[in-house]
């Protein structure tokens, strides 16, 4: 490891990718511990013995009285900070774990793909953001997400990993799974494809078998099988319905494509629809290909980020 990359570390300026190896490298040898506790100490060394012209410009000759005084109160602040810092060397990592939360949020109109310490993957969709820290407490995996993400957990029967949302919490130990909870929707969704998940929402614990989902919203919660797996491949960028209400749709499209979408045309809402579209091909694309079946005419402000349907 680089000694930029551990000062830079030092100074809050890496990114949390890098914060990530840097926890591994530590961790993988005594020597790079110990290695990454004498930089720690060069650098708050330097901090404290920088230049005194530099910290305290003076414009006349110190007496020998201030001299000796200040040496020997410079001499004695190292000597008391070096035990203070090798104390603190020794103690930072564990107080740094796990690293403060990393923060990943989603562009409108985008996936990302994350691996994270544990080996857990998640895919994140349009408009999500996941917190996650950079490395996990021994005993429990815990992560924060507002939109929708797809796991794959890594299986850890000593920690089990959740999933925290505004609306209810997801607990595995080692599965596939889907999580939609957007926190400007009222719906709360999980859908389950191998393992098994406890899903706790609204004072109710669900315990979902695989091929099943569970949705909450102000009826309650209603559980059943997953009949098609296609509403999934929004991690490939495809939006996929099947015999979806309109209304559905559109609150499809404002998380894929972060738009406000306003139906003035009563007529649209008994309409469902079945249908794939590229998120590529973008919100306006997809609305003119419904207008071969659908009579409503759009109009979009750029501006705003709404869209009215009439």
């Amino acid at each position: 490891m680089k000694n930029k990359t551990l000062h830079n570390f030092f100074d809050r300026e890496t990114v949390p990718t890098e914060e990530i190896e840097i926890r591994k490298w530590v961790e993988k040898s005594e020597e790079n511990r110990i290695h990454f506790i004498e930089e720690r100490k060069k650098y708050d060394a330097q901090i404290l013995l920088a230049p005194e012209a530099t910290l305290y410009p003076v414009k006349r000759m110190d007496s020998l009285r201030t001299r000796i005084i200040r040496n020997s109160a410079r001499y004695a602040a190292v000597f008391v900070f070096g035990i203070l810092i090798t104390s603190f060397a020794f103690s930072y990592l564990e107080n740094q774990k796990p690293f403060k939360l990393q923060t990943l949020a989603v562009p409108v109109a985008q996936q990302l793909r994350i691996e994270l310490s544990d080996g857990t993957v998640v895919w994140l969709n349009s408009q999500t953001e996941l917190k996650y820290p950079g490395s996990f407490k021994s005993g429990e995996r815990r992560v924060i997400l507002n939109g929708e993400a797809y796991f794959e957990v890594a299986p850890d029967k000593t920690a089990p990993f959740i999933v925290e949302t505004t609306k209810g919490n997801v607990e595995v130990l080692g599965t596939k799974f889907n999580v939609k909870a957007y926190s400007k929707h009222n719906e709360f969704e999980t859908s389950l494809m191998s393992g098994s998940v406890k899903v706790s929402a609204q004072g109710q614990q669900v315990i979902l078998k695989p091929e099943h989902k569970v949705t909450f919203d102000e009826s309650g919660a209603h559980l059943c099988r997953i009949e098609d797996h296609s509403e999934y491949r929004w991690r490939e960028g495809m939006l996929c319905f099947n015999k979806e209400p309109f209304a559905k749709i559109m609150e499809k499209f404002e998380e894929s494509y972060g738009y406000t979408i306003l139906i003035e045309n009563p007529d649209l809402y008994p309409y469902k629809y079945s249908a794939k579209f590229r998120l590529s091909d973008g919100i306006g694309t997809a609305l003119r290909l419904l207008q071969n079946d659908l009579k409503f005419t759009f109009s979009r402000d750029e501006n705003t980020r709404q869209i009215i349907i009439r």
